[in-house]
């Protein structure tokens, strides 16, 4: 019995009520409105900290030639699938060979490290095209920068099938 200090077996527990919870919100206004002011602060100075970046996708489709060989007859001709051809082509298409191509064709200051290090590819694995993705802080540069890595591998594209039909004429 001496676990029932002070209470009697007709005391029922009490629960908070909404006016409790007023109650104790009028009493920690202070401490609510600082630490309001103190996180609205904090989110506002990181959002200013932050530099815009602005994104930018153009998209590519290769295809191995190989497969038109096959319109053609050539049913000995074996093409690579077509999602790995594009994957061999999303790695070339970021090289620092033709981050350089793409400086010189923009005319612009950033170095060709600097366009590489601002340019991702991945493969769609859906469509197969190779998905080209710039970002920057200026709109315009950022879609400049991705439609260029991509006529660059385009360029880079027809040069290889070229040579491949040269070798098979010859």
């Amino acid at each position: 019995l001496g676990f029932q200090a002070g209470l009697t077996m007709t005391e029922t527990p009490r629960y908070a009520t909404l006016r409790d919870y007023l109650a104790l919100l009028r009493r920690q206004r202070w401490v609510v409105l600082a630490i309001t002011v103190a996180f609205g602060g904090a989110a506002l100075g990181f959002s200013l900290s932050q530099t815009e970046s602005y994104e930018a996708e153009a998209s590519v489709q290769f295809r191995d030639i190989s497969e038109d060989a096959r319109i053609l007859g050539d049913f000995g001709a074996s093409g690579q699938n077509f999602l790995q051809q594009a994957a061999v082509e999303a790695e070339d298409v970021t090289s620092l060979e033709d981050a350089e191509r793409v400086k010189k064709r923009l005319d612009t200051r950033s170095s060709p490290t600097e366009l590489q290090n601002a340019v991702t590819a991945r493969v769609d694995a859906q469509t197969g095209f190779v998905v080209i993705k710039s970002s920057w802080d200026d709109a315009r540069f950022a879609a400049q920068v991705a439609n260029e890595f991509a006529e660059v591998a385009v360029d880079d594209a027809i040069r290889n099938v070229n040579v491949q039909l040269d070798g098979a004429i010859e």
